[in-house]
């Protein structure tokens, strides 16, 4: 057996043997919050108080959604509220609307490890790992690439799905963090 100054070297170089590498340490990151809010935690007041009074529903049917958009830099921000009044899912997006304007906040365009709408899917790759589903999708009638990036292993009380939509040129036009896994 060796004496105790050796094991107490040994150990630290053993753990950091054993410890991921970086690359897989980023594959296990998940997101917590979108434009400021955190599914499954935010309440409604809190979006509130945050984008201000100037919101829609999209029809009276929808009154669990409300959106905030500002027309100067073409940004939507909507949220899904349940019952209880907690989000269920915050989105963020790139277009062009008929909707009243207001002023957002300079960080309403991404999330809090700073995946921002302009980037490109290397960059989302870089922050949250491989997809869990990547592939062709549609949005408002254009072709997006779509990534899918799930954190249920990170656990329930955490949000659970990141949705990214990047268009023709690759760059991110649409982000949806989303309380609950589908």
């Amino acid at each position: 057996m060796l004496p105790l100054p050796h094991r107490c070297l040994l150990l630290p170089a053993a753990a950091f043997l054993l410890a991921p590498s970086a690359p897989a340490a980023r594959h296990r990151a998940f997101e917590l919050t979108l434009a400021g809010l955190r599914p499954g935690v935010t309440r409604l007041q809190d979006a509130l108080r945050r984008f201000g009074p100037r919101w829609s529903h999209p029809s009276g049917d929808e009154r669990d959604i409300y959106r905030w958009y500002d027309a100067r830099r073409r940004l939507e921000i909507s949220i899904e509220v349940k019952s209880s009044g907690v989000l269920s899912y915050v989105s963020v997006w790139r277009r062009r609307a008929r909707l009243v304007s207001a002023p957002l906040p300079a960080a309403a365009d991404r999330t809090g490890r700073g995946l921002r709408l302009g980037d490109r899917p290397t960059r989302a790759i870089a922050l949250y790992g491989r997809p869990f589903f990547s592939g062709p999708s549609t949005l408002d009638a254009r072709p997006v690439l779509f990534y899918s990036f799930n954190f249920s292993w990170a656990g329930a009380n955490q949000p659970q799905i990141l949705e990214c939509s990047f268009n023709a040129a690759r760059r991110l036009v649409k982000m949806t963090l989303s309380a609950d896994y589908y």
